[in-house]
Formats: structure tokens, C-alpha cells, sequence
């Protein structure tokens, strides 16, 4: 029968339909031509794209060589013509970025309980802060806050002059009335905002300031603002300005055991971008016992020190080598240990020494050169050896088999870890052949034609803050209990939405999805100048044009699908900015006016950061400030450089989660908007998922 005019056979609609089958197979043909033809098209850009960057690396260690020697004379230099100047010799990312009207001022705030006391607050951030010195020293334990800060061709430099230093330039109390109103929660916000905007750190007058803000007699808000030179130079946390007391334990967590941590937290989540290595650190481990107990050995055998009788035992050529190579590696041992209080001159003077403790001249060697080309002891030598071949391994030969059949289980342990060692390999290999390809993909120059609002603004430099109302972390449960999304998901997607709503806002095309940088870092590593290891950057494409208001399930799902793509494609991307954050790769490598250039044409393509603070503890108290006020909520903010004109941050604090907006002052007073959307839309995801969960077993 007919399926379209359901008559009993009908040869048109037959024909059609055959016609139509054919079609299908043509184009199911096509498609897998296609296919094959971009996998090979892919397979061959991805080598082209390994062998020009293996090309490439000769040329970088040659400009890698230059940048060094240059920078390193042009500091010279700078500081002999200005002896009273102390430069900053460090390139980071952040001083590549500077300028006079954009510096990279990181802010806090914190609203405390109770009565501020601005007398005694000074006072002792001048006594246990600016003053403080270190144990049995006269040195100063932050030097530079003193300091103003400066620069000179281009460089950084801490003026050492502190004769015009005034703790009240920097420990400030604000007004309670803004613009002839009382300060309440309903202008809290935009007084603050004003603070920011117009309070700009004074060039005579070190970049670092401590506001406080009267909201009513038993609460008020404290404003850190503080220079990015000194979380990098001076391993000063924003805590340690905002602590008065000696008792830092209670601004650590209990407990910073990633064992510990909740199976939802960021940081779970980053870990699938790279699988560790687990069998090359084993290795490594069992490489480095091993060399460990064979330079034990040689040092109890052939170093004089150890063992008096070995200079007049054995005084041969491999002798005198190996006490050659003991001294070497003990002068680098003692440089290594001691290498502030060492000079060139000094370390000639160290081997030296070393040479003379093990009697190493040239009487030794002209005696250890005669012994060995004696005949005698070239008779003797060889016939140490037929005795060692012939005994040894003939005759022991029988025990040699059964050592090796009774040590099999450690065998087999060796062959298992040498199976998970070459997979570890081949996957590192992976990431290496592919790095190229990903990281000219991810930070090609975006194109102007598609490009949006938030990547065609002019910037002002000034920054503007907001900050959404609280959000209980009871909310986030019951979403991800009813969606199983993980947290981070679910703050992503209310962002996304609140960015949708900006564009609104500003009457503006909504592009299909804004380019961001995220990167995700614990709450102890953004308040102390901890060894906690940095976490990458990971660019992530929000999806902005999608149906958050009629399908928030949907759109969540979006949500998610982005961040698991973005997590299986960036390893190698999240690597190469984990090594920057750590080791300063990129600015080691390149001048900084490169830097400079490419970081301008990199922000314009990712115009907005999203930084999410999460604390490892869950269960910890409310932070407590100068030893009995407690910390009520806490916002922070990366300061936007560059092009970037917008700084989100996703801050988790106590039992709930607020979005903190850092925004050029271009895009005032729409910045408002994405800190009150975003409640909103986690809000309204909340009912969603309760909706969908109640009418799952009716459905069914």
C-alpha cells in the first residue's frame, strides 16, 4: 500500500519514493566522503602545525637567550643611573599590562559585625604590618610597603625614600552620608562603587590602601586594595593588611587536604583537563633513590673526607675523576643553599677550598697518570676481569637463576609499571603533537566582522564594582540534586543568562556565545601568599543567544555540553598558561612590548574573566577580623587589564555564593544588571529543576 495516497500500489508515489531512498544514500555517501576528507585535512594541519613549531624552537631559545642578556643589561644600566631607585627586575603578565590610568589593583571587600575603632585599626596596621620585622633581623617583613612605586624606561622601581611616608594616606575612614544621604544597604553599593572609581592609588604614595566604610553602629565594610607587585615581590597576602593579630591559624583552613575536598568543588572538575601522571613520578622516585644511594656509595668509598685511606690505596686516573666530580657537585650543592650570600669571586674561592679538603693538585694527578699506565697494574686489571667472567658468572650462574626466579614478583611489578609508563607517554605525546594545533586555534585574532559590544568598546581605564545578593549554597544543592549538574555548571549558566540580559540592556546585538577566561582558584590561595599550586586558564565560549527564560533545562545542558568540550580540547592550552602562571614562561621568552602586543590582541577576542573562589572546607566558620569581628561576606575582584572590560567573580563564602562585577566605568550603569540577573536566573533554574523532578514519576 501506498503510504502517501494509501491506494493499494500507485507507481508516482512509488518512483518518489525510490527517488527519494536514492537521495538519502547519495547524501549519506557524501557526508562520509566529506568526513574522511576533513580527518585528513585535520591529520595534516595538526603535523603542519607540530613541525613549524618544532622549527620554531631553536629560534626561541636564541630570542629566549637575547631577552635575557638584554633585559639584564638594560636593568644594569637603569640602576647605576638611578642608584636611588630599587627596579623590579620580574616580568609578569600583569606588569607587561600596566599603565599609568589601568594598573593592576586587586580588591577585596569585606562586610565585618561590629563597631569599628579607625584609631586603633591604624595604629596597629602601622605596629604589626608596616613595622613588623623579621625574627632576629632588622629587616623589614614587607619592605616595599613603604615605597611608593615608579617607573623608569619602561620598568618598574620602588622608591626608596620613606621619609614622606603616612599611614593615614593609606588606612582611610569614609564618610557615613553619600550625597547627603545616610549610608544604607539600599546606596551601599553605589558608594562603594564611587570609592573605587575615584579613589586612584596616588603615584607618591605606595599603591596600597585599607578603606573603611561605616554602615551602622554594629557593621561596617573594609576596602583592600592592593598593587599586584606586592603579592608577586613581597609575598604579601590580602590578608595580612586586614589581620592585626598574631593568630594566622585562624584565617587557614583546617584543612587544605584535596583528599578532603568535596567531589564537587572546582577543583575536582579541573582535573579531568589533564590526567596526572602516576607511573613517571613512581619512576622518577625509584631513579632518584637509586642515584641516591650510589652517590652514598661512591662518597663512602673515594671521598677522602669519608674515608682517609683512599689517596694512598688508590691513586689511578678514575680515582682522580671521581674526586673531580664529588667536588664539582659539592660546590653546586653549597652555591645552590647559600646563593644570596655568594659571589663570582666567591665561588672560585669555594672550589678552592673543596680541592684542598681532598688534597686534588697536580702531584695527585701526575701520580694517578703513572699508576695507570703502569704495566703492572694493566696486567693486574685484566686479570681482575678473566677472574670476575670466569667466576663470577660462570660458576655463580646456578644462584643468579634462582635470585631471579625468587625477586619474579618484583619483576612483574617492573613490567606493569613499564606498561603504565609508555601509556602515560603516549598520551603526553598526544597532547604535545596537538598543542600546536590548539593553541593557534584558541588565540587566533578574532574576526572583526563577527565581533560584539563588549569587544568594540572603548575603555576609560576607571573601574566600577556591583555585587549580587547572597545565594545559599542550600539552592545549589537542591539544582544539582534534581539535575545532577555540578556547581560550577550551574554558576556558569546563570552567568551566560546575565550576560544575555546585558546585552538587552545596552540595546545591542546578543552574539551567539562571548569568548572568557576562566580560571578557578581556592579562597586560601586568594588571601595568603600560599605554595598552593596556580591553577591554568581554561577559554570557554558562554552561550549567551539561547532560550534561558523558556527552557532553563535546556539551556543548562547547553551549559554543560560547552564546558565539557572546552575541558577535552584545552589541555594542552591549560598547561601552557599553568607554566606562565608558575614559571613565567611566556614573559621569560619574549620582550615585554611582544607581550604586551599580543596580550592587547588576545583580550580583545576574550573581553570578559571569570574568576570562581572556592574554599576547600566547607564546614569552616565565618572568618573573624581583628580578633573578634566576624567577616559576614566577602567579595573579590581581578582588576580587568588590557581589553578587558569586564571581571567576574563567582565568590563562595561560608554558605553562600555571590557574583562579584569589576567593570570598565564605559559600561556603567548596565554592569548592574549581571549582578541582578544572576540571582535570578539560579532562581528560576531552582524551580525548574523542582518542577521537572515532581512531574519525572508522572511522566514515567
Amino acid at each position: 500500500m501506498c503510504e502517501i495516497c494509501e491506494s493499494k500500489k500507485c507507481p508516482k508515489h512509488e518512483r518518489w519514493t525510490k527517488m527519494g531512498l536514492k537521495m538519502e544514500k547519495k547524501v549519506k555517501l557524501l557526508l562520509r566522503k566529506l568526513k574522511k576528507v576533513f580527518t585528513v585535512f585535520s591529520s595534516f594541519y595538526t603535523f603542519v602545525a607540530f613541525v613549524g613549531a618544532v622549527g620554531l624552537i631553536p629560534f626561541a631559545l636564541v630570542l629566549y637567550i637575547v631577552t635575557t642578556i638584554c633585559r639584564y643589561l638594560w636593568h644594569s644600566s637603569l640602576q647605576r643611573k638611578y642608584p636611588e631607585l630599587e627596579f623590579v627586575t620580574t616580568v609578569t603578565l600583569r606588569t607587561a599590562m600596566d599603565t599609568i590610568r589601568n594598573q593592576g589593583i586587586v580588591t577585596v571587600m569585606l562586610q565585618v559585625n561590629g563597631a569599628h575603632h579607625y584609631e586603633t585599626v591604624k595604629q596597629q596596621v602601622l605596629k604589626c604590618i608596616v613595622e613588623k620585622r623579621k625574627r632576629n633581623s632588622r629587616r623589614f617583613c614587607f619592605p616595599h610597603l613603604q615605597c611608593s612605586l615608579t617607573a623608569r624606561r619602561g620598568c618598574y622601581a620602588w622608591v626608596r625614600d620613606t621619609t614622606g611616608f603616612n599611614i593615614d594616606n593609606h588606612v582611610i575612614l569614609e564618610s557615613n552620608h553619600f550625597r547627603g544621604r545616610p549610608v544604607t544597604e539600599a546606596n551601599v553599593q553605589e558608594y562603594i562603587s564611587d570609592i573605587v572609581f575615584r579613589n586612584i592609588l596616588h603615584e607618591n604614595y605606595p599603591p596600597w590602601q585599607i578603606i573603611l566604610v561605616p554602615l551602622n553602629p554594629t557593621q561596617y565594610y573594609v576596602i583592600v586594595r592592593l598593587h599586584h607587585l606586592y603579592i608577586s615581590e613581597d609575598r604579601l597576602g590580602l590578608s595580612d593588611l586586614i589581620m592585626m593579630n598574631e593568630d594566622h591559624n585562624q584565617w587557614i583552613m583546617a584543612d587544605e587536604n584535596i583528599d578532603n575536598h568535596d567531589v564537587d568543588t572546582v577543583q575536582s572538575i579541573l582535573s579531568h583537563i589533564f590526567r596526572t601522571p602516576v607511573a613517571l613520578p613512581e619512576v622518577y622516585d625509584h631513579l632518584c633513590e637509586t642515584c641516591t644511594n650510589y652517590w652514598n656509595e661512591i662518597i663512602s668509598t673515594y671521598d677522602p673526607i669519608k674515608n682517609k685511606r683512599i689517596i694512598k690505596s688508590k691513586q689511578n686516573l678514575k680515582t682522580f675523576v671521581i674526586l673531580l666530580f664529588i667536588t664539582f657537585v659539592t660546590v653546586i650543592k653549597n652555591y645552590n643553599s647559600n646563593k644570596t650570600n655568594y659571589t663570582h669571586q666567591d665561588i672560585f674561592k669555594l672550589i678552592r677550598k673543596e680541592m684542598y679538603k681532598r688534597n686534588i693538585n697536580y702531584e695527585l694527578f701526575k701520580i694517578s697518570l703513572i699508576n695507570t699506565i703502569n704495566p703492572i697494574n694493566i696486567i693486574y686489571c685484566l686479570f681482575k676481569w678473566i677472574w670476575f667472567i670466569v667466576i663470577k658468572i660462570i660458576l655463580q650462574l646456578p644462584i643468579i637463576i634462582l635470585h631471579i626466579i625468587r625477586d619474579t614478583p618484583i619483576y612483574i611489578y617492573w613490567f606493569v609499571l613499564l606498561v603504565h609508563v609508555s601509556r602515560e607517554l603516549v598520551y603526553l605525546s598526544k597532547l604535545i603533537y596537538q598543542a600546536p594545533k590548539v593553541l593557534i586555534e584558541e588565540m587566533s585574532i578574532p574576526n572583526l566582522s563577527d565581533s560584539h559590544y563588549l569587544q568594540t568598546i572603548s575603555l576609560s581605564g576607571r573601574k566600577i564594582v556591583s555585587w549580587s545578593e547572597p545565594i545559599s549554597l542550600d539552592v545549589i544543592k537542591s539544582i544539582r540534586e534534581h539535575t545532577g549538574a555540578a556547581t560550577c555548571e550551574i554558576q556558569l549558566y546563570a552567568t551566560g543568562a546575565a550576560l544575555r540580559d546585558f546585552f538587552k540592556h545596552t540595546k545591542n546585538e546578543i552574539p551567539d556565545t562571548v569568548l572568557s577566561t576562566c580560571r578557578f582558584i581556592p579562597q586560601e590561595s586568594v588571601l595568603h601568599c600560599t605554595n598552593h599550586p596556580s591553577s591554568g586558564l581554561l577559554c570557554l565560549a558562554l552561550p549567551t543567544n539561547i532560550a534561558y527564560d523558556q527552557a532553563p533545562l535546556e539551556a543548562l545542558h547547553t551549559t554543560q555540553w560547552m564546558l565539557f568540550n572546552a575541558l577535552n580540547k584545552q589541555t594542552a592550552l591549560y598547561l601552557g598558561s599553568l607554566s606562565q602562571l608558575d614559571y613565567g614562561i611566556l614573559t621569560k621568552l619574549f620582550p615585554s612590548i611582544i607581550v604586551r602586543i599580543f596580550l592587547y590582541i588576545l583580550s580583545r577576542r576574550y573581553p570578559v574573566t571569570i574568576t570562581q573562589v572556592e574554599t576547600s572546607n566547607k564546614d569552616a566558620s565565618k572568618r573573624k577580623l581583628f580578633g573578634t569581628h566576624e567577616v559576614q561576606s566577602l567579595v573579590y575582584w581581578r582588576p580587568p587589564q588590557a581589553n578587558i572590560c569586564l571581571s567576574l567573580s563567582l565568590m563562595s563564602y561560608g554558605e553562600e555564593i555571590r557574583l562579584g562585577v569589576m567593570a570598565d566605568a564605559q559600561l556603567c550603569p548596565h554592569h548592574l544588571t549581571l549582578a541582578k540577573d544572576f540571582v535570578h536566573y539560579v532562581e528560576k533554574l531552582a524551580e525548574a529543576a523542582k518542577q521537572s523532578h515532581n512531574t519525572a514519576p508522572l511522566l514515567s
